[in-house]
């Protein structure tokens, strides 16, 4: 079943670090336990070889049909592996869901921050009206949101109020300056930036710009326009309905 075939003679010091994980959880499932506690199995082990081994335990665990604890600090395992994810706070816990909804619907600061990336601006509540509230994030510059972006307990602003706005960084579209999403002027918004850094990922960019000079916001998309270099000048834009909300 730990696809070990043909090693059954081999000692602990023979095998490598991802066979003698496969060993020790053998040694975990021969005793059919009712409940399969994982701390940590994977931490020490290189990228790729955790990769494989991550989908080898989902199998193994699916076929045994046993319940599983995984104890992790890595979120892409906690949001590839499980069915429901626990996040925990010092002893805590923050919210329990899916993966879907722990990671598109936070119930705190702390599980939005924790689980992904994500870009922060501070700002400052400007109006409050029934459906939606102003944040002010510079002279000139204000962004519209709804009672929907709120996350976290404290949901009701007041004018003044301390606030920080999210957007995670694979829901930023950046453009070359005149073009645009093609959605309603209201429902996006949108600024000048100009880029800091290029990382090419393989599969993807990460793209760090900054806005007016002062916020630095991080992109992630899989293409980018061959004439862009650091310090090109681009127009930056995401979904009002992307944005998420707590008070300071």
């Amino acid at each position: 079943m730990v696809k070990l075939t043909g090693l059954e003679k081999r000692y602990p010091r023979e095998l490598s670090g991802g066979q003698r994980q496969r060993v020790a959880i053998a040694r975990a499932l021969v005793v059919e336990p009712e409940l399969l506690l994982l701390d940590e199995p994977l931490s020490n082990l290189d990228a790729k070889l955790r990769h494989e081994l991550r989908a080898e335990i989902k199998r193994l665990q699916k076929e045994v049909g046993v319940t599983t604890i995984f104890v992790t600090h890595d979120q892409e395992e906690a949001l590839s592996m499980s069915d429901r994810v626990v996040v925990m706070n010092q002893g805590k816990i923050e919210q329990i869901g899916t993966p879907t909804e722990i990671y598109q619907n936070p119930q705190s600061e702390f599980v939005f921050q924790f689980i992904g990336k994500s870009n922060r601006f501070e700002g400052l509540v400007k109006t409050v009206e029934d459906n939606h509230t102003d944040i002010q994030i510079d002279e000139g510059w204000v962004i519209r949101t709804q009672k929907e972006n709120i996350i976290g307990k404290d949901r009701i602003f007041h004018t003044h109020d301390a606030v920080n706005l999210y957007i995670r960084p694979e829901l930023v579209s950046i453009k070359s300056v005149g073009q645009n999403l093609g959605v309603p002027e209201k429902e996006i918004v949108q600024q000048r930036a100009v880029i800091k850094q290029m990382n090419y990922l393989g599969s993807q960019w990460e793209i760090e710009v900054s806005i007016n000079g002062v916020h630095h916001l991080q992109v992630i998309g899989p293409e980018i326009e061959n004439s862009w270099s650091i310090g090109t000048e681009v127009s930056v834009e995401w979904k009002t309905s992307d944005i998420r909300l707590t008070k300071r």
